[in-house]
């Protein structure tokens, strides 16, 4: 039995999973996450209008609820280049209206990048407002039907990109010049890559405008999405504050392999004192499967300040994948 009180946990489509977003997420239904996220990329996926129908279906018998990540990958909504540009906002677009379709509750964008060999103050600015301006005309001509949109925390991993929408102080620029229209996805592997901890983003943000947490590890140095670890000083310092605070956006395993995300999901549950189904331990759904209804409103907490990193005298990370 799923107790009311456990958070909403999800599982994340990310990269080693072969089958459809259908199989996805019947999988994660049946092994007790209740919230599914379906990503464009890195392993493209399309769908057919049956089944966005059959993914419907599946969220109201199962009482899961779904979140997309737009692509990150093959385009890039910052690009100084005029026709990439305007691939980058149909993308986008086009990840919207999936969206929409699957009756998602929301989804995840990530703002521009530009390589390190073309940074200069000129084309940097150029990168960051049209993110800005990208994503602004995708909320402007979004369906009513539109699910809520959220800005990702990008990670220094590399120094092949410098990459917008990193540090704290540039999601919280984002946020104010879009009009305070879109959330926040945070990245707490990403964020190690900063030396920024979990529990100080997740103050200085607001978890007001958090709309759901990726949890996942690395050693800081690459952004290897390994599995959850309950000796991770910084993950349980954030899980006691996300339990002691009443914070409620859901906590998205994002990691690579079935078998990390289902010890990933047992790390969770034992945190929060929960038993997980059984015989969930493959990509087979459970019949039966015991779930609880969806999303529950953000928790609020006080602000305060966080660390950033500066190239050339402007706020600028990088990171190669996610």
């Amino acid at each position: 039995m799923i107790r009311p009180d456990v958070p909403v946990i999800g599982a994340s489509r990310f990269t080693e999973y072969d089958g459809s977003f259908l199989d996805f997420a019947r999988a994660a239904a049946g092994a007790g996450f209740r919230l599914v996220e379906l990503k464009i990329e890195p392993v493209p996926r399309r769908t057919s209008g049956p089944e966005e129908e059959a993914l419907r279906a599946l969220a109201r018998k199962e009482g899961i609820a779904f979140t997309v990540h737009a692509p990150y990958l093959s385009v890039n909504i910052g690009d100084l280049d005029d026709e990439l540009f305007e691939e980058a906002k149909r993308a986008y677009a086009d990840a919207l209206s999936f969206a929409a379709r699957i009756e998602a509750r929301t989804i995840t964008f990530h703002a521009g990048k530009i390589s390190r060999e073309a940074w200069l103050p000129k084309t940097w600015d150029i990168c960051r407002k049209r993110s800005i301006q990208g994503i602004a005309g995708i909320l402007d001509s979004a369906p009513s039907s539109a699910p809520q949109a959220a800005v990702e925390n990008l990670g220094q991993f590399t120094l092949e990109y410098v990459k917008y929408g990193v540090t704290v102080p540039e999601l919280l620029d984002i946020r104010r010049a879009l009009g305070g229209r879109t959330g926040f996805t945070l990245d707490l592997g990403h964020l190690r890559s900063c030396r920024i901890s979990p529990l100080t983003a997740a103050r200085a943000l607001g978890p007001e405008t958090i709309f759901q947490a990726h949890l996942h590890s690395n050693g800081g140095d690459r952004d290897d999405h390994g599995p959850l670890s309950e000796h991770d000083g910084d993950l349980t310092a954030f899980l006691d504050a996300y339990a002691r605070n009443g914070w409620t956006f859901p906590l998205t395993v994002e990691v690579r392999r079935w078998e990390d995300l289902i010890a990933s999901r047992d790390v969770l549950f034992r945190f929060f004192r929960r038993t997980p189904p059984g015989a969930a331990e493959g990509p087979e759904p459970i019949a039966g499967t015991d779930s609880p209804s969806g999303i529950v409103a953000p928790g609020k907490t006080a602000k305060s300040t966080v660390r950033d990193r500066r190239l050339g005298g402007q706020t600028a990370v990088q990171h190669p994948s996610d």
